[in-house]
């Protein structure tokens, strides 16, 4: 017999809800923030994979699996009898996914050589000094993430917010729905078909493979609570919220989201401008993570979506647009591809700037702006 609980949709927009804010948190909240830091690196864009940035920082890269582990106290909250049985069940597998993502980062990178930690402790030492106690290390934080969940899930159902008949397939269903969740995010990902593996499947079933590890320890303790008792009750606002984050984190997020680009340096009295044939700020740049809070996020999740969609712009993208046109060396509008019309004054400029512009040392390559000309952005 099994005890009537929560629908799977409710299940389903639970764990969507939990996965998406865990791995948007891990890059927002965590390298996306440390990037703020006077480090001199700047984010270039995010996604679901990671956060792409101009260079590489060990505390860049430490940031993201450090905000996941504060967030893991979230799991505090599973023993309140203060809250909802809903809000209780959430903060558990909220809780729950970011400990599992914070310590399996220890293993990921301990086994692989890669990853957040990766950077870090390559800053520090050489590899092979650092990935086998790493993975010891990592194996040992895992192992307590997952104690501590079991104990949390176990207060949940002597509490009567979940039954112990329905604990197993609430753990299995989260497990596949939220790595089916990461994994779908990861197919859009703008670096490479190889990240759908190595980040959003490792993620979300690597990591999070201590929700499979607790129904077994659950059917080892003798649970004093009553089997056929559960008060857990998944509104439509669950389901609302779980739809929305669904949208937003494969849609928006898992294409990738550019982030505002400061203005270009430009030619002044007081210092250079920077070298024209230097690549782009998005060309070249260090992906931080290889392998991403409660319903009050579905507000956050809905400012990000607009934040997005204001900020896909910079650069030519077609005629009418001012920008820089033929490498960033000449001023004035520009058609599709960056290129003046053939034939036109400023074309035959730009092509006299070229060759000119050959016979001159690279930091000599600048240029007086035309009169009447606006600056490109």
């Amino acid at each position: 017999m099994t005890v009537r609980g929560a629908t799977p949709a409710g299940i389903a927009a639970i764990a969507i809800l939990a996965y998406a804010l865990c791995d948007l948190a891990h890059e927002i909240l965590g390298h996306g923030l440390a990037t703020l830091l006077p480090l001199g690196v700047r984010a270039v864009s995010v996604s679901t994979v990671g956060l792409s940035t101009t260079v590489s920082s060990p505390i860049v890269a430490a940031a993201g699996p450090l905000v996941n582990l504060v967030l893991s106290f979230v799991l505090l909250l599973a023993w309140s009898s203060v809250a909802s049985p809903s809000w209780r069940y959430f903060a558990w597998l909220f809780g729950s996914v970011n400990a599992f993502n914070a310590t399996a980062y220890f293993l990921y990178s301990a086994i692989l050589g890669s990853g957040d930690w990766a950077v870090v402790f390559d800053a520090l030492s050489p590899t092979r000094a650092w990935r086998p106690w790493i993975g010891l290390a990592g194996l040992g934080l895992y192992g307590v993430a997952v104690r501590v969940s079991l104990l949390a899930m176990r207060r949940l159902i002597t509490a009567g917010v979940v039954a112990e008949r329905n604990a197993d397939r609430y753990c299995t269903r989260s497990y596949w729905i939220g790595g089916a969740l990461l994994t779908l995010g990861a197919v859009f990902n703008p670096v490479g078909p190889l990240l759908i593996l190595t980040s959003g499947a490792a993620t979300g079933f690597g990591a999070m493979m201590g929700l499979l590890i607790l129904p077994v320890l659950l059917r080892r303790k003798d649970l004093q609570a009553d089997p056929e008792k559960e008060l857990l009750q998944i509104g439509r606002g669950w389901l609302v919220a779980g739809a929305l984050a669904a949208v937003v984190f494969v849609g928006v997020f898992g294409p990738g989201v550019a982030l505002p680009r400061s203005k270009d340096v430009s030619q002044s009295r007081d210092g250079p401008r920077p070298d024209p044939e230097s690549p782009s700020p998005g060309e070249g740049t260090r992906l931080e993570r290889p392998c991403c809070s409660s319903l009050l996020s579905l507000l956050s999740l809905s400012s990000l979506l607009l934040f997005s969609l204001f900020s896909r712009g910079g650069g030519c993208r077609g005629s009418g647009e001012e920008g820089r046109g033929d490498e960033g060396l000449g001023w004035g509008r520009c058609c599709p591809g960056g290129i003046s019309p053939a034939g036109s004054p400023v074309a035959r400029e730009d092509l006299e700037l070229r060759q000119t512009a050959r016979t001159m040392p690279r930091w000599t390559r600048t240029r007086e702006r035309p009169e009447g000309q606006a600056k490109s952005r």
